[in-house]
């Protein structure tokens, strides 16, 4: 199993097809499910839970429409250009929704 980051997710959603949609509502396929199932992490909504996760984060991206993998992967790397890692603390992107925004 791998360390998920940011930049891991980045590259995940890039290599999908761009207009490749995902089902945000359900868990095992939306773009988190798909990730986690690449990176081996079982029950990945548990880790989400915890606010300001990494899974936490990234779902809350991915929450975000249109819920095509090209605009996550656009979404994710404004994100990365906002916050750069601190760690294993994540800044909340819904108050930035504005800026993350197509």
């Amino acid at each position: 199993m791998m360390h998920p980051d940011m930049e891991s997710f980045q590259i995940f959603c890039e290599r999908k097809p761009a207009d490749r949609t995902y089902d945000w509502l359900d868990g095992d396929i939306c773009a988190c499910g798909q990730f986690a199932k690449r990176v081996g992490v079982p029950n990945w909504q548990d880790q989400s839970a915890e606010p300001h996760s990494f899974w936490d984060t990234i779902n809350e991206l991915a929450r975000q429409t249109p819920h095509d993998f090209g605009t996550l992967a656009w979404r994710v790397a404004r994100y990365r250009e906002r916050f750069p890692p601190k760690g294993n603390s994540y800044v909340d992107p819904e108050p930035f929704a504005a800026e993350l925004a197509l």
